[in-house]
């Protein structure tokens, strides 16, 4: 959970939303920062989030995702993510049946990144992008698809199909018969 809360403690502060490049500041493990280019539909996201959350008539709070009960506006708990993911798994759930039953925002992250990297993106920028210090970490995610495989498959240099086997017809039927063929 301690990912989820570099999310729950962001700032507005912490938004570069009117920039050529959006991004976002996020303090990780360790208190170390890190800047995160964002897509312009994020961004967009954000802003109208803001629009909405962040108006005029809003909580005075520096949060960018809070809650206010009983009057008092704090951060958002995790146990409030997690709610707000089943609710929309729930309601998703028959126009896209293969959303597991129990989802969580771990799941979140570990399917964006294995979709960035299989994608190509090149798997240091999935680590700076989950926050890892060791790009070892990362390879966890790493999982490659099967077109991937094929695609690294085809990159083989491969020999001639009109090259001789290198063994000669005893070895033939020594291997047919070691493979249980003859």
């Amino acid at each position: 959970m301690k990912r989820l809360n570099e999310i729950l403690s962001l700032r507005k502060a912490d938004l570069f939303l009117s920039t050529d490049s959006p991004c976002i500041r996020v303090v990780g493990k360790g208190q170390k920062e890190r800047v995160i280019g964002l897509a312009e539909r994020t961004s967009a996201h954000l802003k109208q989030y803001l629009s909405v959350f962040h108006a005029k008539d809003s909580p005075e709070t520096d949060l960018l995702f809070y809650t206010t009960i009983k009057e008092q506006t704090g951060k958002m708990s995790e146990a409030n993510v997690e709610r707000f993911l089943k609710k929309y798994a729930e309601q998703v759930r028959e126009e896209y049946p293969d959303i597991p039953e129990r989802v969580h925002p771990h799941m979140l992250r570990r399917t964006r990144a294995t979709g960035l990297y299989r994608d190509g993106v090149d798997l240091s920028i999935v680590s700076r992008f989950l926050g890892h210090a060791q790009l070892e970490t990362t390879r966890i995610y790493a999982t490659p698809s099967v077109e991937m495989m094929r695609r690294a498959i085809a990159k083989m240099p491969m020999t001639s199909l009109d090259e001789a086997p290198a063994w000669d017809a005893d070895t033939d039927a020594m291997m047919a018969k070691l493979c249980g063929l003859r």
